[in-house]
């Protein structure tokens, strides 16, 4: 369990409901956890979990033994306010079985293409409304369904869909007698339909994924979700030509092990893994590294956040998925040519003075003083609960600093007028605007930001003045705290 540690703020967190979070659906299915699970008493604890949180509920459902055929899916995907991410039974890998089992031939009987083809994506637009409108289109569906196999059942040759239903039977023949393979057709068809009525919501219902966890060595959930997520890469990639969002876990796991391995050189957890070519292997961190390593060298492009400082009371801040989409682009390259994030090791520069200044008797600020408070900007700044690392302005925007903010804010700020010789920059104020406003102003090429924010729509810009560090602290507080304002992004980008 030598790399706990390394995820003890999050655990199953860091897999299923990472920070910073992002969007998107990832699936997996339950065979290579089955493998890998921890057993007590001679019983696998995640077959006892299955059993428990799926299999039980469904045939209760459905009472019928057969359901429990369907295949079975897990999906990782963003909660419905798009704030964190939850981990539930796969809805889609549900229906798309049931939608298979209504595209039989007996199903097309004596309808034309045009309106079968229409049926089957009345069966998938249909998923996009409530539960039970859905669950009971479905059930409407499958007493058509057993209406044709009743048929089928009573009459057999004589019947209209005897052929339908013979072409239907050709992939089980070397399993099944005729008639023994439509009465199955047929009490499963209708134990479907009686049974989805009743389904309602339990496919929204989140799991537990602490109690998901339990079912593991902590080392070999770990490294078996690294596998995973790797190979969704990997079909991303060959799909697509570019990595999934959860390719930030493997850079997260990858940073852990090379910690581990620093300490403990032996450290060699391994899994059993079947491919998705359905080869079965043993797997381990050596192998992980070397695929990882791999994909990151195709696809340089990939940044992750990198968040500093990330204390138990800040997860959260992490967790708004339109927000971190938005810090996310902040890393491309069209920004990059005006704004770089500062390294892990990198700091802003300050001035240190060789005497304390005394504030008494100074009328007018001395060059002394005005060091001394930009130092003060600075320390504040850089304890003010921005994401991840300031940004460093570049060109047009040299010797400025940015920091984005959970509430959806950007801060700019110059300290310095030159940053070799650290003259404190005079006649400078704090500027702080919306993150879309950042953004659209990052990729101009050339730009005059007085008349740039000038030119903004009312609010969505606005200065803190250098006047008293407290009153500017005050100042600054009161833009950085609260919520990020959604709606006033969506105005400003429909206008």
């Amino acid at each position: 369990m030598a790399i706990e540690k390394y995820f003890l703020q999050e655990m199953a967190d860091a897999v299923f409901d990472p920070v910073p979070s992002y969007d998107g659906d990832w699936t997996f299915e339950p065979e290579n956890l089955l493998k890998n699970s921890k057993k007590e008493n001679g019983k696998n604890l995640f077959a006892q979990f299955l059993q428990k949180t799926y299999y039980e509920p469904i045939n209760q459902i459905f009472n019928y033994p057969q359901i429990l055929n369907i295949p079975v899916e897990f999906i990782c995907s963003a909660n419905d306010n798009n704030f964190g991410r939850h981990l539930k039974y796969s809805k889609i890998a549900f229906y798309e079985f049931l939608i298979r089992f209504l595209n039989q031939n007996i199903d097309k009987h004596g309808k034309s293409n045009e309106s079968f083809n229409a049926f089957i994506e009345s069966l998938i637009k249909v998923l996009e409304k409530s539960n039970d409108e859905a669950n009971n289109f479905y059930a409407e569906a499958l007493r058509e369904k057993c209406e044709k196999l009743k048929d089928l059942m009573e009459k057999e040759i004589n019947s209209e869909y005897f052929d339908d239903g013979m072409k239907d039977y050709e992939l089980y023949k070397p399993f099944l007698e005729f008639k023994d393979f439509v009465k199955l057709s047929y009490d499963f068809a209708y134990s479907l339909q009686k049974g989805l009525p009743s389904l309602g919501d339990f496919f929204d219902k989140s799991i537990d994924i602490n109690e998901f966890y339990k079912c593991f060595l902590s080392d070999t959930f770990y490294l078996l979700f690294a596998k995973i997520i790797y190979e969704n890469n990997i079909k991303k990639e060959k799909e697509e030509g570019i990595l999934d969002n959860t390719y930030s876990y493997l850079v997260k796991y990858s940073n852990a092990l090379e910690d581990v391995i620093i300490n403990d050189k032996n450290y060699n957890p391994k899994i059993l893994y079947t491919l998705p070519s359905r080869k079965k292997v043993r797997y381990g961190i050596k192998k992980f590294q070397e695929e990882f390593a791999g994909l990151m060298k195709r696809h340089p492009e990939a940044k992750p956040i990198i968040l500093t400082n990330l204390g138990k009371e800040n997860i959260e801040k992490y967790k708004d998925i339109n927000l971190i989409k938005k810090v996310t682009s902040l890393y491309e390259d069209e920004t990059q040519v005006n704004w770089q994030f500062l390294k892990r090791d990198e700091s802003i520069k300050t001035h240190h003075l060789n005497q304390k200044i005394d504030h008494k008797n100074i009328r007018k600020k001395s060059k002394e003083e005005l060091i001394e408070e930009v130092n003060m900007r600075i320390e504040i700044l850089n304890n003010s609960g921005f994401i991840g690392n300031a940004m460093r302005g570049l060109n047009t925007f040299s010797g400025y600093f940015a920091f984005v903010y959970p509430n959806g804010k950007v801060i700019l700020e110059k300290f310095w007028s030159d940053d070799n010789d650290l003259e404190p920059a005079i006649f400078d104020a704090t500027y702080v605007m919306y993150i879309d406003n950042f953004i659209e102003m990052s990729k101009m090429t050339q730009i005059n930001l007085t008349e740039y924010m000038s030119a903004l729509p009312n609010n969505s810009v606005k200065r803190i003045y250098h006047t008293s560090i407290n009153n500017w602290q005050r100042n600054l507080y009161n833009e950085i705290n609260g919520t990020y304002d959604l709606e006033a992004a969506i105005n400003f980008i429909n206008k």
